[in-house]
């Protein structure tokens, strides 16, 4: 039962993170256009790398940390508003590697992707300013 529930708790947070992979799209300016593409190149990898490793969350959570990493070192990169937004991407990020490492730990509970899926859309927006 709790491989089961660890289970379903990585595909969901595999689900807010594919959300979040049409974060953002190239934008005008050459430096923030590689570093947004490479957040949405990021992004999009976590589902099929945390799927890898469904039934141990703590090799599932390091893959949404090593994400968050990414994604803020891109977002310095970047600076401005795409740096703030991909900042609370990585907060999100990391959060959600949390929720895994709590579950393999026995401490159950469903993440909160929304939380996710909104910095998602403001990272996309400020990415596309």
């Amino acid at each position: 039962m709790r491989t089961q529930t660890t289970r379903l708790l990585g595909v969901l947070a595999i689900g807010g993170a594919m959300l979040a992979a049409t974060a953002c799209l190239p934008g005008s300016d050459s430096e923030k256009t590689a570093a947004c593409q490479a957040m949405v190149e990021e992004i999009g990898a976590v589902p099929s790398k945390a799927s890898q490793h469904l039934s141990n969350p703590g090799a599932a959570a390091q893959v949404y940390s090593d994400a968050a990493a990414k994604v803020r070192a891109e977002g310095r990169k970047a600076g401005g508003d795409v740096q703030e937004a991909a900042e609370q991407v990585a907060d999100d990020l990391e959060e959600l590697a949390q929720v895994l490492r709590d579950a393999g730990s026995g401490n159950l509970r469903m993440p909160d992707t929304s939380k996710l899926i909104s910095s998602g859309a403001k990272l996309r927006d400020a990415c596309n300013a």
